[in-house]
């Protein structure tokens, strides 16, 4: 099947296998939705974080061929730091922390809470640097932290006028640029993402309620990255 996956790319140094990278990702991703959705007629990404690795760890690990979670970053013994995911690629180590929340009606207040996030995800990792990784790796070369946020964007009939049949009908480029550019408004000089990558399902999952009436539909799914190398 083919998938409308659009990535936005604002990496400060342009970088095609970093851009591969995180495509075959979110594209594998994508896939592993699909697959677990014929079989449980459920997604995992429409409930919390812990669900949607179910779908993420073996996404990387189709594209790196290796995975390590929960892994320290710093002397155990002196601080019990861990980050969710560690892979290397292409002699590429990628020190990864997931997070997740709901994208809800694309209302504009909302995206300055992907931004909050996203600016709380970074200092979260901000201590993830080559002096503190020293004494467990010997080689770290090109390594990188991440700020890895999945977000599904959540629709609701709730609202007087129903859903908001404009979102329905953007491309996925058009919401991953929109998502991008409401989350670098003024306020965001420090943190802007490294990519907005989104999915959009072409038969959005949707759930009734007891007399069939349609109430919620999730349309698309949305990766906001911020990609710092470790210094």
């Amino acid at each position: 099947m083919e998938l409308e996956i659009a990535i936005v790319n604002y990496m400060k140094k342009k970088d095609n296998r970093l851009d591969e990278f995180f495509y075959k990702i979110v594209e594998n991703f994508a896939n592993e939705e699909l697959n677990t959705y014929k079989l449980w007629r459920q997604f995992h990404f429409v409930f919390n974080e812990r669900c949607a690795m179910s779908a993420l760890i073996p996404a990387i690990h189709k594209v790196t061929g290796n995975i390590w979670l929960e892994e320290p970053f710093k002397n155990l013994k002196e601080n019990n730091r861990r980050v969710d995911i560690l892979t290397e690629y292409n002699k590429r180590n990628f020190f990864i922390e997931v997070k997740h929340f709901f994208h809800r009606n694309a209302n504009v207040s909302l995206y300055g809470y992907a931004k909050k996030r996203l600016n709380k995800t970074m200092i979260q990792i901000s201590d993830i640097t080559k002096d503190s990784l020293k004494d467990l790796y010997q080689n770290l070369g090109y390594s990188y932290k991440i700020a890895f946020i999945i977000a599904p964007t959540f629709l609701s009939n709730k609202s007087k006028n129903g859903f908001n049949q404009e979102i329905l009908n953007k491309s996925a480029e058009e919401y991953a640029q929109g998502l991008y550019d409401a989350c670098c408004n003024g306020e965001c000089e420090t943190n802007k993402p490294s990519y907005v990558i989104t999915w959009k399902l072409n038969d959005p999952i949707n759930y009734q309620n007891r007399i069939g009436e349609i109430i919620e539909i999730y349309p698309f799914v949305n990766f906001i990255i911020k990609v710092e190398k470790i210094s």
